[in-house]
């Protein structure tokens, strides 16, 4: 377990120091095993809880505004879906753009955090994408965090 805490250390110190490219390399490395097999491209993501946990934390790439990112929400109990996004590298131009619930209704834009309703059980997407609204297009590494109470 050290070993692993150690590599993602270093991994985490030459993203820091690194141009974009070795981001998206070492990123993939870190996020292997967090992701559903049939989404591992870099714009969706299925969202896995940890056994007998209600939170997941996912770490995500977004390639530029045109390239939103989804994550992908199974909601079986809760009446609450929360998420947070935060830039890990430097201030980011991105957003929940919206939500997609499983009775096909969707909502947004958002800020950088999420509360939304659980009024019916199902799959749930959350779309993070640039804000068009301020500031310039943005790269990199960001951390979704996935709550359901």
């Amino acid at each position: 377990m050290k070993k692993l805490k150690s590599v993602f250390y270093l991994l985490f110190i030459f993203s820091i120091f690194s141009p974009a490219t070795a981001q998206i390399k070492h990123f993939k490395k870190a996020v292997k095993g967090k992701v559903a097999p049939h989404d591992q491209s870099q714009d969706k993501f299925t969202v896995v809880f940890p056994k007998k946990k209600s939170t997941a934390i996912l770490n995500a790439y977004m390639m530029g505004i045109g390239h939103p990112v989804t994550f992908v929400v199974n909601v079986t109990h809760g009446k609450l879906l929360k998420a947070e996004i935060k830039e890990m590298f430097e201030p980011a131009n991105i957003r929940i753009t919206q939500v997609f619930a499983p009775d096909g209704m969707s909502d947004g834009p958002f800020s950088h955090t999420l509360v939304y309703p659980i009024k019916r059980k199902g799959i749930f997407k959350i779309i993070v994408g640039g804000n068009n609204m301020q500031g310039d297009d943005w790269k990199g590494v960001f951390t979704m965090r996935v709550t359901i109470q």
